[in-house]
């Protein structure tokens, strides 16, 4: 037990990592963890802006993503080999995954931050839901009850409150920028990354499908970032592009991403997905708290509400 391993032993720490995820059985403390996620997933929309002013979208991916395997890497060697070493068959499941969901959507969304702000990407990110269902429902035969899509529908009305601000006509009025539409490719990709971990969760654990996805966008994004010649362009004494570098590698790309893995599997992609729209909310209090918004908009308030109560219904519905 971890009791009897020294206190401060790398061992002791990864079997309490282990018998953690041994333990998480849950519904409930599964939503605890997709929160979470979501919470991390928010903070990288901020911290992903600070990075791309110093950093290029490939070292970003590249180096995001190195920290969070090597992170991951002991305790996905403790993974049964049978759940961890993919078989032949199931390689190009593999490298789809790590394709669409890791290299090309993480390299989108950097490219979207340059022109566009951390609030708009996270409200663009709310089609997740909506897309992520839809492709379920036609791919995986997972069912889609009446109910559950009135609460898609609802949470998707509260993004939209919280964009407009209760005034419709900017929705007409809306122009999108390179930024925005590249956001919504990135989109496009994440939902058909959510689809195939899907399939790939059947047969493998979260930590095993997130190590190889994470293996796979490292080896396609590195030829990308050896091009760009780092020795010469990367900014090695910059704190910021370290701190927004470590802060995307531990919390959305380690944590955030096995934590929204284990929801998948445990859950389904039609229930887990909808909390995606709860991003938004969090991206809104953090800009409030740190970056300079003096006060959110009874719009905002209300909309959050109601996001929060229709992924609530949603996680509800059988």
């Amino acid at each position: 037990t971890c009791k009897r391993v020294k206190r401060g032993s790398f061992v002791g720490h990864r079997g309490v990592f282990l018998e953690l995820l041994k333990r998480m059985k849950s519904d409930r403390f599964i939503y605890l963890l997709l929160v979470l996620a979501m919470l991390f997933f928010a903070g990288a929309f901020y911290a992903g802006k600070v990075g791309i002013a110093l950093i290029s979208p490939a070292a970003l991916t590249f180096w995001r993503f190195i920290i969070a395997m090597f992170l991951l890497l002991p305790f996905a060697l403790k993974q049964p080999r049978e759940r961890f070493i993919p078989r032949v068959q199931d390689v190009p499941l593999f490298v789809m995954i790590g394709f669409v969901g890791i290299f090309m959507y993480h390299y989108l969304f950097f490219s979207a931050l340059i022109d566009t702000s951390p609030v708009n990407a996270s409200v663009l990110g709310s089609f997740t839901p909506l897309l992520t269902s839809a492709l379920a429902v036609v791919w995986l035969k997972e069912k889609l009850s009446g109910g559950r899509l009135i609460s898609l529908c609802v949470a998707f009305f509260g993004v939209l409150l919280a964009l407009t601000g209760g005034n419709w006509r900017v929705l007409s009025e809306m122009r999108f920028n390179r930024g925005d539409l590249m956001m919504l490719a990135a989109v496009f990709f994440l939902a058909i990354y959510n689809v195939l971990s899907r399939k790939a969760l059947v047969r493998y654990t979260p930590l095993s499908v997130l190590f190889w996805a994470m293996v796979v966008s490292n080896v396609l994004v590195l030829p990308v970032f050896l091009w760009e010649r780092p020795w010469d362009t990367f900014p090695w004494s910059s704190v910021p592009a370290w701190a927004s570098v470590f802060y995307m590698g531990i919390f959305p790309s380690a944590l955030g991403y096995l934590f929204y893995q284990m929801g998948i599997q445990k859950i389904g992609v039609t229930r887990c997905v909808p909390l995606f729209n709860i991003v938004p909310v969090f991206a809104m209090l953090l800009s409030l708290l740190f970056y300079g918004q003096q006060s959110l908009s009874l719009a905002q308030v209300i909309s959050s509400f109601i996001i929060i109560i229709a992924v609530y219904l949603n996680s509800r519905l059988a």
